[in-house]
């Protein structure tokens, strides 16, 4: 039953949690399943529409207080909490590692072995390296939708715009045309059917430079998944 919250919630003071850290003694049992119930209940308490939830789990054993990680790990990810649990093993033995990274995966996260100082610091910078990557890779998707959304619903406005005015505009002058052709020059009558004709194709040109420009911002969508991609793929 020896779980204990030293720091609550709160704006990182790097001092004080160094200390906090510095104060650790390697004693003691290792309730790994209870630990992540009562981190349920820490998490709680935090804005849910406004947090990622990221656990880092750091063991040097196996579960030795009757828990379930695995099942604590699942439940935990799966709540309307929904944290990431990351989990470094440190230097631990084969049958601790296969544990924790089941432990790992059913929490939504990462196991990572660490064996002495260097590698624990190279696994943390790569858990919130990662974050880093997801939160840019998400928000450049994001933004890349809403470029296209909010372009291209211009864009169809505009072409049915186009296109209602240059069809409304046709039936309406041609009808007027031929309806007084009797009294009217047809030379006048031909001149103005080719005005109409002209202001027309005006129209449509105007609704195909719009299907251009529709196109054009459906390629620069696609420039910016493609780098997304690429970039995805150099992760680790």
């Amino acid at each position: 039953q020896g779980t204990e919250l030293l720091m609550p919630f709160q704006p990182l003071d790097p001092e004080q949690f160094s200390r906090r850290i510095h104060s650790f003694k390697p004693t003691g049992w290792t309730p790994i399943g209870l630990s992540l119930q009562q981190a349920m209940q820490d998490f709680d308490t935090l804005d849910k529409e406004n947090a990622t939830n990221i656990i880092v789990l750091v063991s040097d054993g196996i579960e030795t207080c009757g828990g379930d990680p695995v099942a604590a790990a699942r439940a935990l990810h799966d709540s309307n909490i929904a944290a990431d649990i990351h989990i470094i093993g440190f230097d631990v033995d084969a049958k601790a590692a296969a544990q924790l990274k089941a432990a790992a995966t059913a929490g939504g996260g990462h196991y990572y072995d660490a064996h002495n100082a260097n590698e624990l610091s190279e696994a943390m910078t790569f858990i919130f390296n990662q974050k880093e990557w997801n939160e840019f890779w998400l928000c450049m998707r994001t933004t890349a939708n809403k470029h296209w959304l909010v372009n291209n619903t211009a864009i169809n406005d505009s072409w049915l715009c186009y296109m209602s005015k240059a069809n409304d505009e046709w039936l309406n002058m041609n009808n007027e045309v031929n309806a007084h052709t009797d009294s009217t020059y047809q030379g006048c009558a031909n001149y103005l059917s080719d005005r109409i004709s002209a202001r027309t194709d005006k129209f449509q040109q105007k609704a195909a430079d719009a299907n251009a420009q529709s196109d054009r911002i459906r390629k620069e969508v696609d420039a910016i998944e493609r780098q997304l991609e690429a970039l995805k793929q150099q992760q680790p």
